[in-house]
């Protein structure tokens, strides 16, 4: 037999060691040593055999037997359903375009404006069996001059298969309303009319905006139970529909544009009342997404839930996580974060307040026995 071969008889006198715990890790274990001390430059042969080996060890089902049984999983609750008021900060940036003239023409300019302020809110979530939900309330009274009320419902399903993966179904909604009031607006913007600085002073009565967008996304992926308490990752692909109406209203005003070096002491060059009007407009559309829920938990007193999914029709990204701390069997804490950028706004939420937690009374009792060790 050629030397290069020699190893192979040596693994099979491996064989015949008599080992009385998982045996099959420990003869893996030592084809993967051995191959290391034989060859310090090991050959392509060696190698594959080695990757091979490791995979095994990955793929290998643990042995069952009498002397050293599978750790038994946890039973979660059959239901559990956690409530919490809300108090939170909201930091929104609004984009929008508008056109301004230019000689020939109009040209189109774009900015935008951050502000942020305080609501609060309800979250529900709940579980039963192989299903959850979710629903998150909130409103803001005052945000870049705008209120701001909104709902987002999220439930989920996985079919029991009895494996690690199961099929994953789950159906998204919103609703949010922005309504942004103004009265006696004076604007002032520098910008060249004609190819020459000149400053604009508006004047506007009133100005009342109405938005409300609605957006319905369902979800069909696959859920990965990880083997920690009772861990998950569900990557999945949407198809978001959103439906964005908005309403403007204004009893007019009046616009003055003057040369920079006459502001003070010259005439207007176009000096003008702006109409009033009331108009509505309607959008809809159409946004492919794919993303990954996930969860982490520690025996339930920790809960990490999130999700995260990105927007490939307009290049936009979503994250958002709850996590809920408990105290005691019936209440604990819980926090809402959301970084969601929009087609028109980018907004970032964060909502926290006390979570009271409802579950069968045998799984609260469990969880008191656990908190009182």
């Amino acid at each position: 037999m050629a030397a290069g071969h020699a190893w192979l008889v040596e693994l099979r006198a491996l064989e015949g060691i008599e080992v009385t715990a998982r045996p099959e890790y420990h003869r893996l274990m030592l084809c993967v040593l051995h191959i290391f001390r034989t060859a310090p430059m090991p050959t392509q042969t060696q190698v594959l055999l080695l990757i091979g080996l490791l995979t095994g060890l990955v793929l290998l089902p643990h042995p069952v037997s009498a002397q050293d049984p599978p750790p038994a999983k946890s039973k979660g609750p059959d239901w559990m359903v956690l409530v919490t008021p809300t108090v939170g900060y909201l930091k929104n940036t609004a984009h929008f375009s508008f056109e301004v003239p230019q000689k020939g023409g109009f040209e189109e300019q774009s900015t935008s404006l951050t502000d942020g302020g305080w609501g609060g809110g309800l979250m529900l979530s709940g579980l039963y069996r192989w299903i959850s939900a979710t629903n998150v309330l909130f409103a803001f009274p005052e945000v870049n001059s705008s209120r701001v009320i909104g709902d987002m419902f999220f439930l989920s399903a996985s079919i029991p298969t009895g494996v690690f993966v199961e099929p994953y179904l789950g159906m998204g909604a919103m609703a949010v309303w922005t309504n942004k009031k103004a009265g006696d607006m004076h604007v002032t913007d520098r910008d060249e009319l004609f190819e020459e600085p000149m400053i604009a002073h508006a004047d506007i009565r009133k100005l009342s905006i109405d938005n409300k967008v609605l957006g319905v996304f369902p979800k069909i992926g696959a859920k990965f139970h990880v083997p920690i308490q009772h861990w998950y990752i569900a990557p999945w692909y949407s198809y978001l529909y959103e439906d964005v109406r908005t309403r403007a209203r204004s009893d007019g005003g009046h616009v003055d544009v003057y040369r920079v070096h006459e502001e003070l002491t010259g005439t207007p060059e176009i000096s003008a009342d702006i109409p009033a009007f009331d108009t509505n407009s309607s959008k809809t559309y159409g946004s492919h997404l794919a993303g990954m829920n996930f969860r982490l938990d520690f025996n339930y007193f920790i809960q990490l839930h999130g999700s995260m999914y990105y927007n490939f029709s307009h290049e936009l990204f979503t994250m958002r996580t709850i996590t809920s701390i408990l105290f005691s069997p019936w209440v604990g804490l819980a926090a809402y974060v959301e970084y969601t950028q929009k087609i028109t706004v980018t907004n970032t939420y964060f909502l926290v307040g006390p979570t009271f937690f409802f579950t069968a009374k045998p799984f609260k009792d469990k969880i008191r026995r656990k908190l009182n060790r």
